[in-house]
């Protein structure tokens, strides 16, 4: 098995995904546009390089964790990107959660280039990011899935490979649908729950030991907005980004969202005044506009 990747995005995701690689063994080249990130990458043992064409050149393969589709189209088919460089034969990761069509056009560009693709966005937080336990959704050639299954392991602990290129996207937005529903609901709910005169206290091992019960409310939270924390971790802003990719995506499939789409012009709207805070915060947003106690910890 060939050993050298690059990473292009070493964030709050791409970082700990990073580092993961580098613990497990592989050889890593890290590339970022903020110091602080690439400090940190450098530090968990991660070689930064300063230019893609560095990059490309020794790499066997190349994992793309960026924050939306226009990254990743400048970042693979624009000036000095990755189509242009790339060596026949690399195998491409992109981990980014984006447009399916962009998945696709860009996946399309690299396999005329000679190289293996697999769209492999990802679940969980950044903390399992960092400790190589996240969640993987792969669309790609089943030998080209085989290719990446060794750098999964090392990132994640359920690799799931959910068809064709493609799929893994598409995959990951049904999720995120899901979850980020869930988690403007949720916050709706706790706020109505304070506004009637319920304790944190009584709200929280009630919500969290029903039917209703849900991953934010009942392992997130504690470890951010509920001790006082909204630095992202996951931005709002990137929540509503996922929202509107997967309304867009069930409106071109003809598949009617109603809920979901309530929840994405929710959280759009708080996008546009909280838009930094993690997705936590959420629940803040959901307390300022009933009225009550929005601070917590």
């Amino acid at each position: 098995m060939a050993n050298t990747i690059g990473v292009i995005g070493l964030g709050n995701m791409g970082g700990g995904m990073a580092a993961s690689l580098a613990r497990a063994g592989f050889t890593v080249l890290g590339i970022d546009t903020v110091q602080a990130a690439r400090d940190r990458a450098s530090a968990a043992g991660v070689r930064v390089v300063g230019e893609i064409a560095a990059l490309a050149g020794e790499a066997d393969a190349i994992l793309t964790m960026l924050p939306d589709s226009p990254d990743v189209e400048a970042c693979m088919l624009g000036p000095g990107g990755v189509v242009e460089h790339v060596r026949p034969g690399t195998l491409i990761i992109e981990a980014s959660t984006i447009a399916p069509a962009t998945t696709k056009a860009v996946a399309a560009a690299l396999i005329a280039k000679g190289c293996a693709f697999i769209d492999a966005p990802v679940g969980r937080a950044p903390s399992n990011a960092a400790d190589g336990t996240l969640l993987f959704m792969v669309g790609g050639a089943p030998e080209d899935f085989d290719l990446a299954k060794a750098y999964l392991d090392a990132m994640g602990t359920d690799i799931h490979h959910c068809g064709p290129v493609g799929t893994g996207i598409a995959m990951k937005l049904v999720l995120n649908l899901l979850g980020q529903s869930t988690c403007q609901l949720s916050a709706e709910v706790m706020a109505l729950g304070l506004k009637m005169g319920l304790s944190m206290e009584t709200l929280h091992p009630i919500l969290t030991g029903g039917i209703g019960r849900n991953g934010f409310v009942a392992d997130y939270w504690p470890t951010k907005v509920l001790r006082g924390d909204t630095e992202p971790g996951f931005a709002i802003r990137l929540s509503a980004k996922d929202l509107r990719l997967a309304a867009a995506m069930a409106e071109e499939a003809g598949a009617p969202i109603p809920t979901g789409a309530a929840a994405a012009a929710a959280v759009n709207r708080a996008a546009e005044t909280h838009g930094e805070l993690d997705v936590s915060g959420m629940l803040t947003v959901a307390c300022e506009n009933a009225g009550v106690k929005s601070t917590f910890g």
